[in-house]
């Protein structure tokens, strides 16, 4: 790997940060259920946000792996807050909200991914 590749990746998870807090917004918002038009708003909005980190490439670094980055990390960082958040005062009780996110976040995530490789493929960026 070389310093270009290196500073994306760094740059995505930086990115990726700010992505958790835009889509943990926007899930709490909508009450972590995709039903009707809050769906489709959160998908839209989901596959739309990594596509706004295209600014890297003024800066010499690579967009697709920033924005790869950016989505791995928000994922994670969301699934995180559903296992701190949920964690039940009960150890044998069942960690509710982990089950209500997961579903909801591995969706907005993939479809954000999967806008930003097809985004990317389509446009030849880097």
């Amino acid at each position: 790997m070389n310093k270009t590749n290196i500073l994306s990746i760094l740059m995505g998870i930086l990115c990726g940060v700010l992505m958790a807090l835009i889509m943990l917004y926007m899930m709490i918002r909508i009450s972590f259920s995709l039903k009707g038009l809050n769906a489709a708003a959160a998908v839209l909005l989901a596959m739309a946000v990594p596509l706004c980190f295209g600014f890297v490439r003024k800066m010499n670094l690579s967009a697709s792996l920033c924005e790869t980055a950016a989505v791995i990390t928000s994922f994670l960082i969301t699934c995180l807050y559903a296992l701190a958040a949920g964690k039940p005062a009960d150890l044998n009780a069942e960690n509710t909200l982990l089950q209500e996110v997961l579903p909801v976040t591995s969706l907005l995530h993939g479809a954000a991914l999967a806008a930003a490789v097809l985004w990317n493929r389509m446009t030849g960026r880097d």
